[in-house]
């Protein structure tokens, strides 16, 4: 049982923008993947979960990013356990290109009930997990996001549809991503690039449901709300940017 999983990715047309460099939703398709192949070589598959009426969850995501990857272009993705505590896992990412580090990305994993959607302890579910867990230098964790958006340079609506959702029947959690991302200008994607990104998913959104994405500068940073019909935070984030 290896406690560190290695992939290789290639970048094509389908995970690039329009500058030809892979976007951030990408990448993010590409951790989840990796942490789903390994989590089925250590045993802590979602398909172990569901038999007990259990699944995995992400709840905050933090990007480090060197540069983005060019369209057909190969990169290769490292994970590892890192922590965790009595309800959550930290798991790390490396993602490297001809031998250099272009991103270090953290993550952070409940195990929630599918009926109750509350979260359980881990080593109830998976006694084992400690012992998977790798020692080393860490990536930075995700920030906790507090910050309220009343004024916002522009917003956005969605209403959740069928192909929005995941596995577990709520929005996909790159979804949440792509929406943030298409709400700077174009001048934004074309002169800047992102530095850092966190992510906050904060309450589950269900298919049918009606949201705004809300946005405001402040600085270097963008920052990114999604709010429910009744104006509750489901969804936080920012993104540093840094000039081309």
């Amino acid at each position: 049982m290896e406690k560190t999983f290695t992939k290789d990715y290639r970048v094509t047309h389908k995970d690039t923008d329009f500058n030809g460099f892979l976007t951030l939703a990408s990448l993010g398709n590409f951790i989840l993947d990796t942490a789903g192949l390994h989590a089925i070589e250590i045993n802590t598959s979602i398909d172990i979960l569901n038999r007990q009426n259990l699944t995995w969850v992400v709840t905050g995501i933090h990007f480090d990013i060197n540069r983005m990857p060019a369209i057909n272009t190969d990169i290769k993705i490292t994970t590892r356990i890192v922590d965790i505590s009595r309800l959550a896992c930290k798991r790390d990412f490396l993602v490297e290109q001809d031998g250099e580090k272009i991103a270090d990305i953290s993550t952070e994993w409940l195990i929630i009930n599918r009926t109750s959607r509350r979260p359980v302890f881990l080593t109830e579910v998976l006694p084992h997990i400690p012992e998977l867990i790798t020692e080393g230098e860490q990536a930075a964790k995700y920030k906790h996001l507090r910050f309220t958006i009343d004024n916002p340079d522009c917003t956005q609506g969605h209403t959740v549809r069928y192909s929005d959702i995941d596995i577990n029947r709520h929005l996909y959690s790159m979804r949440y991503i792509e929406w943030a991302m298409d709400l700077p200008d174009l001048e934004t994607h074309e002169q800047q690039r992102l530095k850092s990104a966190d992510v906050n998913y904060m309450s589950e959104v269900l298919y049918n449901q009606d949201v705004t994405m809300l946005m405001q500068r402040s600085g270097d940073s963008t920052l990114i709300e999604m709010q429910n019909s009744d104006n509750k935070p489901m969804f936080r984030a920012e993104f540093v940017w840094n000039n081309k």
